[in-house]
């Protein structure tokens, strides 16, 4: 659903001004908050996430009601206040310090609110809500990298954008639904330099953290797309 970007450009700007601006690194938001261990496949990079088991799962729709726009409407309506709930936990002071086992957040196709833990135990999430609103409006899903752990090499390769150096790095976004850092070269002959940079200066630096694509201009952006947006 194409119109899920203006709607969530939005929804997000009322998510910053509710937050006191904590929210300004995020890329995107995405229903239920109480599941079991169990794995099942992802939307995404075909990284497994914890099957959601719990009675406030929504039921599943057949296609004209995931079609209808006041259904969608209300999911992401109820979403956006579930997302506001729980980064308003994360905030203190106006400022938003994100827990080192969330991972990101965004709104799925059908308008579902997905947040992403580096847990792959509900039992272990550090920021689980007992908040109706949350519980009742929040899927959690498993993803291998922490947003803080992608926020450090955004805020590192930001230092070398531009004409700062010679590698040609114009643009860096966090994606939280592939949970990637991307980052835009001018060419990408200097993939690897990148690479071998981030490397030498983080030792739990992973090759499927990042992506990089071709870009022009200079921008650093928390890149809000959806899930249909990428794929």
């Amino acid at each position: 659903m194409k119109t899920v970007y203006t709607k969530l450009a939005t929804v997000f700007l009322v998510a910053i001004l509710v937050v006191g601006g904590g929210f300004m690194a995020h890329d995107l938001i995405g229903q239920d908050g109480t599941f079991d261990a169990n794995l099942s496949e992802s939307s995404y990079s075909g990284e497994p996430s914890l099957k959601n088991d719990s009675t406030n799962k929504p039921t599943p729709e057949n296609t004209s009601d995931v079609k209808s726009s006041l259904d969608y409407d209300l999911r992401i309506s109820k979403g956006v206040g579930a997302f506001v709930a729980l980064i308003g936990g994360f905030t203190i002071d106006g400022v938003c310090v994100y827990p080192d086992d969330y991972a990101g957040g965004y709104f799925d196709d059908d308008g579902y609110l997905i947040i992403l833990t580096t847990r792959r135990n509900s039992d272990e999430i550090s920021f689980k809500s007992t908040n109706p609103l949350i519980t009742e409006n929040v899927i959690y899903k498993y993803a291998p990298h922490s947003y803080n752990s992608l926020k450090s090499l955004q805020a590192f390769l930001n230092a070398y954008m531009g004409n700062l150096s010679d590698l040609g790095i114009n643009y860096t976004g966090i994606l939280d639904n592939r949970n990637i850092l991307e980052i835009g070269l001018s060419d990408l002959k200097t993939t690897d330099k990148v690479i071998t940079l981030l490397k030498s200066n983080f030792g739990e630096f992973d090759e499927s953290m990042v992506s990089f694509v071709q870009h022009s201009g200079c921008v650093t952006s928390p890149g809000m797309i959806s899930q249909s947006e990428v794929n």
